[in-house]
């Protein structure tokens, strides 16, 4: 059921480079028609974030932060990351 709620999948097969070049992202939101800085890119590794920043992308790492790693936010579970994204959605407005 998942598939039904999503707008734009890309793959690495869709883009020149794959994570943690940005091109996925880029490629996504382009097809979406929305600015990088305006998305919110959900991840669970070191390349998500990379991938995340190097597109000017909002990142939220799911799971622990690694050393090294600085995501915009990081979160431990579905709950948190709800009300995360409440809380950035209000923030447009």
């Amino acid at each position: 059921g998942l598939l039904e709620l999503m707008d734009v999948i890309v793959g690495t097969e869709d883009v020149e480079r794959g994570k943690p070049a940005p091109d996925p992202i880029l490629e996504a939101c382009m097809q979406l028609g929305v600015n990088p800085r305006e998305a919110v890119y959900i991840g669970d590794s070191v390349y998500d974030v990379q991938a995340a920043t190097a597109a000017g992308a909002v990142s939220v790492l799911i799971g622990s932060p690694r050393a090294g790693v600085r995501p915009h936010f990081a979160v431990g579970s579905l709950k948190e990351l709800i009300h995360l994204l409440g809380r950035l959605k209000d923030c447009e407005h």
